[in-house]
């Protein structure tokens, strides 16, 4: 699409007219006989730009109908109107915010617009959605982990709260235990709503149940369209894929945008024609992964470009997020790709717990356990609530530069009892096994060595050769300090 038309000047503020008006940057009124700007339902409403996974940011222009869409459709789920009260928690150029900014206008709701400082400080904003009697409150999961934490230490209750809304990025159930242990899941409502800005902020809805915590929370449950939307599943060749089966989401509807402004080669690309319709309509190829259930539910499965590359295997993050964060100790945590490649980087909120070595690797392969471990105090946030992964990335690297590639010294033995198993197939493994009467030779030793310094564990092939058991190699690498180079 090429740029919205012209329009007419737009009003300036009340009572702001004349040169001095001018001058300040406020608009004068137009004239008595200026006609008012003519407005289709197809022209553009606004442009968001979003960077996506290529890093160059695209242009999403999203026409006035599609919002339109978007409100009249989830009127009836939802039951807003002007008994309720709005946050806008989001920034604008996040496009939940026009969920939020319209959502309560468009209903005669009350919206509260509080600085961002305040949305920044977990423990100010929920006295915020407290003190105000905040009725609709929408948050990223990775926003509304540390609602939870000020929700615990707060010890207030919240009774105007009557629904909570997903969006934005993945929701891992399990991440939402300790609110549903003392608020469970009907008051307030709460509602996981899978959407993407090319499509109008949501696509699907659905309204979390005990069943779901009770059932598993390994998966993330998005429901069905909202009404006006058409789901697709669809393989690499747009043919729908059998139920259970992962596809990748297309989206067909009203609430698809015009395309990406100013990049005709790239709309055409994502924008593609859809076959399942006779009306000439487009569908919008997500690049996310859903399977849908026998009941024909769908659970978020992922984006198609979210796994790395890792040691010549494929790593899915949230896979190896979802096993740390089930350990004891621990509240949150975040995965990242180390600057160097060769090796994962735990970012964890809370208590580490001093064999998570070991505990992670009875539930993952060798390849999936990070070798560097870094705690901290909260996760960061972008401006948009969303998990800031490029500053953890950045923190990591360092770290790196600092320390040196080491792996906390609690989990030196079992990350090399795990790299001892891996070179030593079919040999019983335990802290004081025999290298070399195990079953190991100079060669094998050389394996050993090459994956224990891809987990940041310095040894030498004399130290091998001179104490050949784990126990003793991660007694020697104890009395080593960060910095020191392996020979």
């Amino acid at each position: 699409p090429g740029a919205p038309p012209a329009r007419s000047p737009r009003r300036g503020l009340p009572g702001g007219g004349g040169a001095g008006a001018r001058a300040r940057g406020v608009v004068p009124p137009p004239a008595a006989d200026t006609a008012a700007p003519v407005v289709s339902p197809q022209d553009p409403a606004y442009v968001i730009y979003t960077s996506g996974s290529t890093g160059r940011p695209k242009g999403v222009v999203v026409p006035h109908s599609a919002v339109a869409t978007l409100l009249a459709n989830t009127r009836p789920d939802m039951c807003f109107g002007p008994h309720d009260v709005w946050v806008q928690f989001h920034s604008f150029s996040f496009d939940f915010a026009v969920w939020e900014l319209w959502g309560a206008l468009a209903h005669g709701a009350e919206l509260l617009v509080p600085d961002y400082a305040l949305t920044r400080s977990p423990v100010d904003f929920h006295r915020l959605v407290r003190e105000r009697g905040v009725t609709v409150l929408n948050q990223t999961p990775s926003a509304f982990h540390q609602f939870i934490e000020a929700d615990l230490h707060a010890g207030e209750p919240l009774p105007a709260l009557r629904r909570v809304i997903f969006g934005g990025e993945a929701l891992d159930l399990g991440r939402l235990r300790g609110w549903v242990e003392r608020h469970g899941t009907g008051s307030p409502e709460l509602v996981n709503m899978y959407g993407i800005t090319e499509t109008t902020v949501h696509v699907t809805h659905r309204v979390l149940t005990d069943e779901d915590f009770a059932r598993s929370t390994d998966i993330s449950p998005i429901g069905g369209p909202i009404p006006g939307l058409a789901t697709y599943l669809l393989d690499d060749r747009l043919r729908p894929v059998p139920p259970v089966r992962v596809g990748a989401i297309y989206v067909a509807g009203d609430q698809v945008s015009l395309g990406y402004l100013g990049r005709p080669g790239l709309t055409a690309s994502r924008f593609v024609a859809n076959p399942f319709a006779a009306d000439g309509s487009r569908m919008y190829h997500t690049g996310d992964l859903a399977r849908r259930t026998l009941d024909g539910e769908l659970e978020f499965a992922g984006r198609a470009d979210d796994q790395v590359q890792l040691k010549g295997f494929r790593v899915e993050l949230g896979e190896v997020e979802g096993a740390i964060r089930g350990l004891a100790g621990v509240v949150d945590v975040a995965v990242t790709v180390a600057d160097s490649g060769d090796h994962l980087v735990a970012h964890i909120v809370g208590e580490v717990p001093a064999d998570l070595t070991a505990l992670l690797s009875a539930k993952l392969p060798v390849h999936m356990v990070p070798g560097r471990v870094l705690p901290l105090d909260a996760l960061p946030l972008t401006v948009n609530g969303k998990l800031d992964r490029k500053a953890l990335t950045e923190r990591a690297a360092a770290a790196t530069r600092e320390d040196g590639p080491t792996v906390p010294s609690g989990c030196q033995l079992a990350s090399l009892i795990g790299i001892f198993a891996e070179t030593l197939p079919g040999a019983a493994v335990d802290a004081d096994t025999d290298f070399f009467g195990a079953g190991g030779d100079s060669i094998v030793a050389i394996t050993l060595i090459n994956r224990a310094r891809a987990l940041g564990l310095p040894i030498a092939p004399r130290d091998v050769f001179l104490l050949k058991t784990p126990r003793a190699l991660a007694g020697h690498l104890a009395t080593r300090t960060p910095r020191t180079a392996p020979t």
